[in-house]
């Protein structure tokens, strides 16, 4: 079962493996932590919105700024909307 804990280690993973520059697998990593982050702790929660940015990032290092731009742009817009949710 996907909890938090699952959820974080998960994204540090994902963070190691950018870092050595394996994005296909970085890429990868991202995506599930955005699906459990929608699941576990709500669609407009400041996990998910963490995840999509995170997901961007990736995104930007892998040389791919086309497919970040709308998700960073995404996750800006929602900041505003988590911030008055919580």
């Amino acid at each position: 079962p996907e909890h938090g804990n699952t959820f974080d280690s998960r994204a540090l993973l994902a963070a190691a493996v950018n870092a050595k520059g394996r994005f296909d697998e970085a890429l990868a990593l991202r995506r599930q932590n955005i699906d459990v982050a929608r699941r576990v702790f709500g669609e407009m929660s400041k996990e998910a919105v963490m995840a999509e940015h995170s997901l961007a990032t990736t995104l930007l290092d892998a040389g791919k700024p086309a497919e970040a731009e709308p998700l960073f742009r995404k996750a800006y817009e929602a900041i505003g909307t988590v911030a008055a949710l919580t």
